[in-house]
């Protein structure tokens, strides 16, 4: 007779792999966190992981979420889909880039006020993120249904997906209000 007991391993043995793993010298498989503290403490990012980044307007959950994507994708050569239904792609790009260069502020970049080496640099962050597996998706009033289907087609491409502004995506139907009624 099959039993929970049966199927689910327990604590102690999956601790036991973990540690074999480490002792191989292997690191414990996770996409790095370029924040040193966070990643002490989630080991990186795992496929099926679900990290919810909340606070308060203005408080840098965009630009955390940036440089996760900035690590993985650019630097870790991670296949990453930002999807942001509340900011355009170019901002985004834009934001990027001037993280990724020596140019200055965002501002700096997207009115192209910098000297000629601040150029080059931006010309040089522009090519590693040409390069980088990168998608960033800025349609807004997709379904969640919609945004499934869009990130299962990309599923063999990507091993990140950042969705930067939940709010932002359609809650599905419910099946009573799918089909219309007339009284």
């Amino acid at each position: 007779m099959t039993t929970a007991k049966n199927l689910l391993p327990p604590a102690g043995d999956i601790a036991q792999g973990i540690m074999d793993t480490l002792r191989t010298g292997r690191p414990h498989p996770g996409l790095p966190v370029p924040v040193g503290e966070l990643d002490t403490h989630l080991m990186g990012f795992r496929p099926g992981d679900l990290i919810y980044l909340s606070g308060d307007r203005s408080s840098g959950k965009t630009a955390l979420a940036l440089s996760i994507v900035r690590t993985l994708a650019l630097q870790a050569h991670v296949g990453v889909l930002l999807f942001s239904p509340t900011q355009s792609a170019d901002y985004l790009v834009s934001r990027l880039l001037a993280a990724e260069c020596t140019a200055g502020t965002l501002s700096d970049v997207r009115l192209l006020r910098t000297d000629t080496q601040g150029f080059e640099g931006l010309i040089e962050a522009q090519q590693r993120l040409a390069k980088a597996p990168l998608i960033v998706c800025d349609q807004p009033n997709l379904s969640w249904e919609e945004f499934r289907h869009f990130s299962l087609g990309l599923q063999q491409e990507i091993g990140l997906i950042v969705i930067d502004a939940l709010n932002g995506l359609r809650p599905p139907l419910s099946p009573a209000r799918e089909t219309p009624t007339t009284d």
